[in-house]
């Protein structure tokens, strides 16, 4: 790189758990596992399994600005994930009739292409 080019910056990455929300019901987004966020204390192997089925990384480049997930990033572990090795630094995005909105982008999942970003 000389002097004159611009270093490129690292990409952004947050590991995310994918889940629905119906109602005062949030599941995760495959298995409709029932998840409640809020509750403390250790995950069982059943739970963990069902959130890792769920989950995905989230990264800079991939339609998502870095504003968008660094807002993701600063939001809050959920209080069930605290506990649990694998899942103390993932996020969430709920989907809320099939969307969630990330700054100023809309994730839908789609049973065919998977995370859609626009």
């Amino acid at each position: 790189m000389t002097s004159l080019e611009a270093p490129q910056s690292t990409p952004l990455t947050i590991p995310t758990v994918l889940l629905t929300r119906t109602g005062d019901t949030t599941a995760t987004l495959f298995g409709g596992l029932t998840v409640d966020l809020t509750k403390s204390g250790p995950t069982t192997p059943a739970d963990e399994e069902a959130l890792r089925g769920s989950s995905l990384v989230l990264t800079t480049g991939d339609d998502l600005p870095h504003a968008a997930l660094a807002q993701l990033r600063d939001s809050a572990i959920p209080v069930l994930f605290a506990s649990s090795p694998w899942l103390r630094e993932h996020r969430t995005v709920v989907l809320l009739d099939g969307v969630a909105t990330l700054g100023s982008h809309t994730l839908r999942y789609d049973d065919v292409l998977g995370v859609v970003i626009t």
